[in-house]
């Protein structure tokens, strides 16, 4: 169960953080205020998505090409806040978008997703 605030007042990725947590529901001594700053729990187990894997391997060929996000935006027509949520992991690409990528880093599609 979730805290008795509004959910106009939790955002999303709140409400996900609480969902895949081990916090549990806030106790008397466990405000909503500081209930939103506690860390997410994870454990050494908990792979990281696939999402941050890939966005991990893109930022490390776009290092390696000498490229800045904004060069991928500008000169391989990616918009720059679409790429960036690529690399932060917060987008899940649709194949065509990594068909495209790997087209920018001259690698293969199966390539660029063997690693992950």
């Amino acid at each position: 169960m979730l805290p008795s605030v509004p959910a106009a007042n939790r955002s999303m990725r709140e409400l996900r953080a609480y969902v895949k947590s081990d916090v549990g529901v806030p106790t008397s001594n466990l405000t909503y205020l500081n209930w939103r700053e506690a860390p997410v729990q994870t454990s050494d187990a908990m792979a990281e998505s696939l999402e941050i894997r890939l966005g991990k391997r893109c930022r490390k060929l776009r290092h390696q090409a000498g490229l800045s996000q904004l060069d991928m935006a500008r000169d391989h027509g990616f918009s720059l806040s679409h790429y960036q949520k690529i690399e932060r992991g917060t987008l899940d690409p649709r194949l065509s978008t990594l068909s495209k990528i790997a087209k920018c880093f001259g690698v293969s599609l199966s390539e660029l997703v063997n690693s992950l």
